[in-house]
């Protein structure tokens, strides 16, 4: 049987993945192209070395190239229906592709806890009105994150 170019290089790249499922412990596909047998040399894949590369480890994060001007405090005023005490700050982005961009936050009275919602806040006055918070903020911050609501 006669192989073309292209057709041994797929045969080849097929054996290359029917040895790593093998070496995996995965059931191993049957190869959809029927041929001779072709010698698969094994490739092992390159480690990095910790002489070579770079110094920093991988999950260290990235320090921005340029550094992130802080946004511009607008206004600042009480929340219409919400308890006395709650704030909402309205902020101007003043760099980057959003420039321009207002957003409003929403603020706790006592611990000055962070929403970008109205629904969170409302969400989280509710589980202050619980019997078992009692009004306490930071219990209740520790129940809002365990039931997976987000800020």
């Amino acid at each position: 049987l006669q192989l073309k170019s292209n057709d041994v290089s797929k045969h080849y790249l097929a054996q290359a993945a029917a040895q790593k499922r093998t070496s995996m412990g995965t059931k191993m596909a049957k190869p959809k192209v029927k041929t001779s047998r072709v010698a698969v040399r094994h490739v092992t894949p390159k480690t990095p070395n910790a002489t070579s590369g770079s110094s920093t480890p991988k999950n260290t994060p990235k320090t921005p190239k340029t550094p992130r001007t802080p946004a511009l405090l607008l206004s600042t005023t009480p929340v219409p229906g919400l308890p006395k005490g709650w704030i909402a700050k309205t902020f101007k982005r003043s760099s980057g592709k959003t420039a321009g961009h207002k957003d409003m936050y929403f603020y706790s009275p006592r611990k000055e806890i962070k929403f970008r919602s109205m629904k969170g806040c409302q969400t989280f006055i509710g589980i202050l009105a619980e019997p078992s918070v009692e009004g306490n903020e930071r219990r209740a911050l520790k129940i809002y994150k365990k039931r997976g609501n987000k800020f």
